[in-house]
């Protein structure tokens, strides 16, 4: 260490020393860039040795691109993951130098360059996020991306250095918009979205679709709004028919694994917590796909993990609308439950096989209330019923036909509140409002028909009973087909 210390000391005396050569500052800085990539200890002695000032005098005072792009390597090299030396940099004398380099015309090596300090500065700092979007470094660096987005109409020459600029911009946007998630960086990333989608739609390649769907998943986690953008921009069904294009293949290898699991995670990024977005995706077979890419994905693949908890947020959204599991993906979850070793994926599957059994009790459970309430109705009418035969006896009974009031109020009474306690539900609730109506509208209150009193306390007409008769029957026969499961 203490040779590296001395080999810093002396290349900080010829920057000084060369400050017109522009040939021997590049050498300089080159062999500085070698030195700082070693390890933390060699930044912070470099920092503390006042090499970040003079190499930073170098970025925004030299008249040489080529200086000027060794000097923001250096730079980014001497802050990339150590806190201390980044935020020692992290102001808006660097942005603002930053911008200008963004913002000319410069070669694609130059502005690649540019890129990577860029993403240096804002990778996990939050202030270097709100600072690149002052500055207009954010705003540059998408007009850059749309630039790069013709990729696929360059030569086969500049491909490979086309896709390295590509690659570099999307990894500076990755950090201006996640950890600690941004969100007005968020909505300015997010008008980019649409042409994301498009590039996905009409290309195959591994290299280009999977920083956009990197870019994809962290401009939306988390953010309604943006969801709401991919679903209205047709970015739900894109990324679905991509991942179900990419699982038609074979096999597949490493590094279509790694692909479709990138798909898969922006997916979940785009629909978590988001009702409207799951719904979407079930409509269109999502569920039954992402059970696909598990059964594909080799057990020990540490993406099996996020595969497992997006299909258990999207069952969290499928009760009353779309049907649960099959008992063969049920039996996939199981399966994988026995032979997985890691704590994680078991709460995780336990997670998701929970939602289903949820799912069938609560349909177990409404049938079993629906059923309830049908019995409680037929055993109503037939009271009524009763009650009018009793009516065709002599007036000796009439002690008989008051017991039977009594019966036909007591009966009354548990339907009421079966149907409007604590424990009912919205479709109990709209039988008492349809036999209310149906009773109104023959002029009595269900109260004066079901008890059947009149002022002198007397058993109701026959033709209040009749009334009561036909609203429960009406209730029944056109209420009950809309209550069924």
């Amino acid at each position: 260490m203490e040779e590296t210390e001395t080999d810093i000391e002396v290349l900080l005396e010829c920057l000084k020393c060369q400050r017109n050569d522009a040939i021997g500052l590049k050498r300089t800085l080159s062999t500085l860039l070698s030195i700082l990539g070693s390890d933390e200890n060699t930044q912070e002695y470099f920092r503390e040795s006042g090499g970040l000032h003079d190499v930073q005098n170098l970025f925004s005072q030299s008249i040489s691109t080529e200086v000027q792009q060794a000097a923001m390597l250096c730079l980014a090299c001497a802050v990339e993951n150590n806190v201390f030396s980044q935020n020692a940099l992290v102001n808006a004398e660097t942005f603002s130098y930053l911008h200008q380099c963004l913002s000319e015309k410069h070669s694609r090596q130059y502005i690649q360059t540019a890129s990577y300090f860029l993403m240096c500065l804002v990778t996990n700092n939050s202030v270097g996020q709100n600072l690149a979007r002052e500055s207009s470094c954010l705003s540059d660096a998408l007009l850059l991306f749309r630039q790069c987005s013709e990729v696929n109409r360059m030569t086969h020459d500049s491909y490979e250095e086309v896709l390295l600029l590509w690659t570099s911009l999307t990894a500076a946007l990755n950090g201006c918009v996640n950890n600690p998630q941004n969100e007005a960086n968020q909505r300015l990333c997010s008008t980019i979205l649409p042409l994301c989608f498009k590039i996905i739609a009409e290309e195959n390649h591994h290299e280009l679709c999977g920083p956009l769907l990197l870019f994809v998943g962290l401009t939306v986690s988390g953010n309604k709004l943006n969801q709401d953008r991919v679903r209205q921009s047709g970015g739900l069904d894109t990324m679905l028919n991509h991942l179900q294009k990419s699982l038609n293949r074979l096999d597949l290898g490493w590094r279509d694994e790694q692909h479709v699991l990138l798909i898969s995670n922006a997916l979940s990024s785009s629909m978590t917590d988001n009702e409207r977005n799951i719904h979407f995706f079930l409509e269109h077979g999502g569920l039954h796909v992402l059970f696909s890419l598990l059964e594909s994905l080799d057990m020990a693949c540490d993406g099996v993990l996020g595969v497992v908890i997006a299909i258990g947020h999207v069952l969290e959204f499928a009760e009353n609308r779309f049907a649960a599991l099959t008992s063969k993906e049920q039996g996939k979850l199981i399966k994988l439950l026995t032979e997985t070793q890691s704590e994680e994926l078991v709460h995780a599957i336990k997670y998701v096989l929970s939602q289903c059994q949820e799912l069938a009790d609560g349909a177990e459970n409404k049938e079993e209330e629906q059923t309830k309430i049908r019995s409680k109705i037929d055993e109503l009418l037939a009271k009524i019923q009763h009650t009018e035969e009793m009516e065709c006896l002599d007036d000796g009974q009439t002690l008989c036909r008051k017991g039977e009031t009594a019966e036909l109020r007591q009966t009354k009474d548990s339907l009421s509140n079966h149907l409007q306690g604590p424990s009912s539900n919205a479709q109990g609730q709209s039988v008492m409002s349809r036999i209310h109506q149906l009773c109104n509208e023959h002029g009595k209150s269900l109260a004066e028909t079901l008890h059947g009193q009149t002022l002198n306390g007397q058993l109701s007409s026959t033709s209040n009973r009749l009334c009561l008769r036909n609203a429960l029957s009406l209730t029944k026969r056109k209420v009950m087909p809309v209550m069924s499961v």
